[in-house]
């Protein structure tokens, strides 16, 4: 489904296109690479690892919306509406750092 992959990929780009406003607060240019390779690694390592604890309890033909809350809910039962609550907050946290960025 190319819609689907088409939303995704543009999800998973939204936190950095703020960049450009990080880059001028930063004074040394090093600081600011350190900043994003850390941040690329940290963002494709708990991706995959999220991606493959799910995939390993995933039924065929059941993934769907918010699929990942009840993927996680068999692995540790009764954490999936912590789950919901955290990805909630994160994307909470990545609208506030949106709207800082894009306000100046």
């Amino acid at each position: 489904d190319y819609s689907l992959l088409g939303s995704s990929l543009l999800w998973l780009y939204t936190g950095w296109t703020s960049l450009g406003s990080l880059a001028g607060e930063t004074k040394n240019n090093k600081v600011l690479l350190h900043g994003m390779t850390s941040a690329l690694t940290l963002n494709v390592s708990v991706y995959v690892m999220a991606l493959i604890a799910a995939l390993t309890v995933a039924k065929q033909g059941e993934w769907d919306d918010g699929y990942f809350v009840t993927c996680f809910n068999r692995i540790i039962p009764g954490i999936g509406p912590y789950f919901g609550a955290v990805v909630a907050l994160t994307a909470l946290t990545l609208l506030i750092s949106v709207i800082t960025c894009y306000s100046r």
